[in-house]
């Protein structure tokens, strides 16, 4: 995961995570040619699970 704040036009900063996935592309002798590079939103899960960690634990 990787965290880059977004700020958009003329509005406070977002907090936002990411996860990047990146593929080689390679050609008929292995070598490689491209790169595909795909980025996710992660930024839901991310807090998701911050909150649940935060929360006590109920005691019994």
């Amino acid at each position: 995961m990787q965290r880059y704040d977004i700020q958009p036009e003329g509005r406070p900063w977002h907090v936002r995570y990411w996860h990047p996935k990146n593929w080689p592309v390679l050609d008929d002798n292995g070598e490689i040619v491209a790169v595909v590079h795909h980025v996710t939103d992660a930024t839901t899960s991310i807090l998701a699970r911050r909150a649940e960690k935060a929360r006590p634990l109920a005691l019994c």
